[in-house]
């Protein structure tokens, strides 16, 4: 509804009213007041009706009307104060006031979507306008108490603010306020997305300590979620990907496996299962599950790579503990699991032939292979691409 037409029916009601009913009191101020409404002179009608609330505090109907003359000059907090005080006095004007103050919730929520696009838009004023932001969302939330959009726009603003702890808060009030489990699903997913980049930002900072308790918190969160979706994959998945990184690999380990027997065709969940055989060290498991992501997908580039990566940790240690051997004939067995190696950076070269990084790795496992042509030419070609403009 557009503002003009909001005025217009606030102020046929104020007119009809005053038109029926007068004012049930005779001051001057209550007089005056009359007066100035008729004539939709609101800013001398609340001088007015200011002087007639100081003086008469319990006058319920002039609270109502101030409230409707502030309502008019977009003072809001005012308006709220002026209603909250007709109220206390006597609800003889409650519907009245539910309207008007349903209609203020209008106004202020578009204006505070104004100012959080001012927010982002204008970066140099960007606190600026996310504070404005702020300052409506709150008085809305005064107009209407129970609406979760509300409160999940106020979390937005938070957002821009940087201000973590105010913006779960707003959202935990969004969400007990939301009347659809779809609502509370979407409002618990913005609060784990919150938690797990809160949790990568410091965890990428080396701030591991600070991370833990954001993890562990979408963990939770997250687990109450699959309480009503036991079936979901994806926050499964997201399980997975905390244990993971709180270092819960074998809990993680057991997940995945839940997973992969649920749809072993997915190339995915194997990948994901060989990585973490890859970590506990358990490489025949490891190149297993890699193997089976490759079947079903034989381009893989993840699992091509961890595989590559496997076979170069396995030369790497048999070659060490080769070099330490005291025998006549040391085991060169570890050549083998280089010339593997190459044999998956080589797949890689061909799905990824302008990336420089996979040729520097294909020349590296040839070398260890021995394969000392082969690693000039792959060396080669890393140079060249890097000569290439825009490389």
């Amino acid at each position: 509804m557009k503002r003009f037409s909001l005025f217009f029916i606030i102020f046929s009601i104020l007119s009809t009213y005053i038109l029926i009913t007068g004012f049930s009191c005779g001051s001057t101020e209550m007089t005056t007041a009359k007066l100035d409404l008729k004539r939709g002179d609101y800013a001398a009608a609340e001088k007015a009706l200011i002087k007639e609330t100081q003086k008469n505090p319990q006058n319920g109907e002039a609270w109502f009307f101030l409230g409707e003359c502030q309502y008019q000059g977009a003072k809001y907090a005012d308006m709220i104060n002026s209603f909250e005080n007709s109220l206390k006095v006597d609800n003889s004007h409650e519907k009245e006031i539910t309207f008007d103050k349903r209609n203020a919730w209008i106004v202020l929520m578009k204006l505070g979507g104004t100012y959080v696009d001012s927010s982002t838009k204008q970066k140099d004023k960007a606190t600026f306008y996310a504070n404005k932001a702020l300052e409506s969302y709150q008085l809305a939330i005064k107009c209407v108490p129970d609406n979760p959009i509300t409160f999940q726009n106020l979390a937005i603003t938070y957002a821009h603010l940087n201000n973590g702890p105010e913006r779960i808060k707003a959202l935990e009030q969004a969400r007990s306020l939301s009347k659809t489990d779809s609502t509370k699903t979407e409002i618990t997913n913005d609060i784990i997305d919150y938690y797990f980049t809160t949790g990568d930002k410091l965890a990428a900072a080396g701030d591991t300590a600070a991370a833990t308790p954001f993890y562990n918190s979408a963990f939770d969160e997250i687990s109450g979620l699959r309480k009503s979706n036991p079936d979901d994959k994806k926050l499964l998945m997201a399980l997975i990907d905390i244990d993971n990184k709180l270092g819960k690999q074998t809990e993680a380990m057991e997940l995945v496996k839940t997973l992969v027997q649920q749809d072993p065709k997915d190339k995915t969940y194997q990948n994901y299962l060989g990585y973490l055989y890859s970590k506990a060290n358990n490489y025949d498991d490891a190149i297993k599950h890699l193997e089976a992501a490759l079947a079903v997908d034989s381009n893989y580039i993840e699992a091509l790579n961890n595989a590559g990566l496997i076979y170069d940790r396995l030369g790497q240690k048999m070659r060490t503990e080769s070099q330490a051997s005291t025998a006549k004939n040391p085991d060169k067995s570890y050549l083998e699991k280089f010339k593997m190696c190459a044999k998956y950076f080589q797949r890689l070269s061909v799905l990824k032939s302008t990336d420089p990084n996979i040729w520097d790795a294909l020349a590296s496992a040839y070398v260890n292979a021995g394969l000392i042509p082969d690693a000039k030419k792959a060396m080669a070609q890393a140079d060249a691409l890097r000569k290439q403009p825009n490389k």
